[in-house]
């Protein structure tokens, strides 16, 4: 997280993946500084699986995402909330995942479909995704059956959710990713 106008305090609060809200965390960010946190050096607990940023001020974020292995990408985590969207990218070579979190105080009710790049609808699922509850796989995994051809997924919801897709290579050498759009 990065101010520019003054300083700032945050409260981070982490998450497991079912919603479960963890101690928070205070933090103290100078004017013209910024925090930077990985999940060891912050000391979060066990199960943790995203975080929630708030400040006192505007904040300016980018999420760092990597693997022991090697591969490591990057997205502007500041503005990604939305009820409906599209999760691009996932027709190249190696594994793609997608995520989403329900960052509202009730359940989120989420249609995804599935599409070529010609447009045709591949498959379509509604899930519940609960109150600050994260969901991530491949999409397999999300969709519970095989989709070949799979270019994007789009989804709506009736509370807001955030996200982001993540692509890496066969080797696991390179990686990339993109917030939801």
């Amino acid at each position: 997280a990065y101010t520019y106008s003054s300083s700032c305090d945050l409260t981070i609060t982490p998450y497991s993946a079912q919603g479960e809200a963890f101690p928070a965390l205070s933090k103290h960010i100078s004017r013209s500084s910024r925090f930077v946190g990985t999940f060891s050096s912050l000391g979060l607990p066990e199960g943790t699986a995203w975080l929630k940023i708030e400040g006192t001020k505007a904040l300016a974020g980018f999420q760092l995402l990597g693997s022991k292995e090697g591969g490591l990408a990057g997205f502007d985590c500041t503005t990604i909330k939305k009820r409906a969207g599209a999760i691009p990218g996932l027709d190249g070579d190696g594994i793609a995942a997608l995520g989403m979190v329900n960052t509202e105080d009730s359940e989120a009710h989420v249609t995804l479909t599935a599409f070529q790049d010609d447009g045709e609808v591949l498959a379509t699922k509604s899930i519940s995704i609960p109150a600050h509850a994260k969901i991530a796989g491949t999409v397999m995994d999300l969709f519970g059956q095989e989709v070949e051809g799979v270019s994007y997924v789009t989804f709506s919801s009736d509370r807001d959710l955030v996200g982001f897709q993540v692509g890496i290579s066969d080797t696991l050498e390179r990686a990339d990713a993109l917030p939801i759009l």
